[in-house]
């Protein structure tokens, strides 16, 4: 078979390409898959193309095709990245990549575009705040007041609540994904002409996010509309909970830490949901992030 050149086809010849490859088998279906691939990597467009064109629906192998090479174009870029960054690699870029886990429609914009208009906005009032403690509650009036972003506590384990550009969009999610807004907002404003000290602090049973300053911290809790915590709320809040204190509990954790918990949760919801397939695929992922044989 003689090699296509995916620059020169046309939408009538691609279309035919692909519903030959849905009726083929055995040796010539691993040619076409292969050839299938590789005209997907020599010209991007086709991607975007057939995921928007109605007859992909019955053709599932180039679908399928196509998304098995979207999941390892994601565990390749995020292994790629920590490799790079190391563990405190750039969050929003992680988890844009897995955003991009169930639509690979989904553009980095739609991720920093929300949080760049709300550090906009958000900006001159954080340069006004007179002390840390106000800052912070500029902040969380922001985000939880005015923006209105609240815990999904109806839904807690819809996988959307995981998806930063849903999370956005919906303005709902779970401890984690909240933080992360939280995290990624703070990353954007200046305060005292310094950045703005913020880390995620993942409890046993919870996540939230610390503000440190030089005499003090201060937590809040991103799921229940920002609340601010004290030391000692954090000791109940596991105490509550029946799960013993311990000083690590309240340590930053990395960005990797982030990411493969965010995982970890949607590995969860889909094996709740029974999708064997979504929950592999992660599983993969975090075997990816952790060093280990894929």
């Amino acid at each position: 078979m003689e090699r296509m050149n995916a620059r020169k086809l046309t939408e009538k010849q691609f279309r035919a390409f692909c519903i030959l490859l849905n009726d083929e088998e055995g040796k010539t279906l691993n040619r076409l898959t292969s050839e299938f691939k590789n005209l997907m990597r020599e010209e991007p467009k086709w991607k975007e193309w057939i995921a928007t064109q109605d007859f992909i629906s019955a053709n599932h192998r180039a679908a399928l095709i196509l998304e098995e090479m979207r999941w390892d174009d994601i565990g390749g870029a995020m292994g790629l990245l920590l490799d790079k960054e190391g563990k405190n690699f750039n969050l929003e870029k992680a988890l844009t990549l897995l955003a991009t886990f169930p639509n690979g429609l989904v553009k980095p914009e739609e991720i920093s575009e929300p949080l760049n208009c709300m550090a906009a906005e958000l900006m001159p009032a954080v340069r006004e705040a007179q002390d840390a403690e106000m800052m912070v509650k500029i902040i969380r009036q922001y985000l939880f007041k005015t923006q209105g972003f609240h815990g999904n506590i109806s839904n807690y384990y819809d996988p959307d609540n995981t998806y930063l550009n849903k999370v956005l969009d919906r303005k709902v999610g779970i401890p984690i994904s909240l933080s992360s807004v939280c995290m990624l907002l703070a990353e954007r404003l200046v305060w005292r002409d310094r950045p703005i000290p913020v880390f995620g602090i993942g409890l046993p049973s919870h996540f939230i996010v610390q503000f440190r300053f030089y005499d003090k911290s201060v937590y809040m809790d991103p799921f229940n509309r920002g609340k601010i915590l004290s030391r000692r709320d954090c000791m109940d809040l596991l105490r509550n909970q029946e799960i013993g204190f311990q000083e690590s509990y309240l340590a930053p954790v990395s960005n990797l830490a982030i990411l493969t918990r965010s995982i970890s949760n949607l590995v969860y919801v889909y094996n709740d949901l029974g999708n064997e397939k979504l929950r592999d695929q992660l599983l993969r992922y975090l075997r990816i992030l952790n060093n280990e044989p894929v």
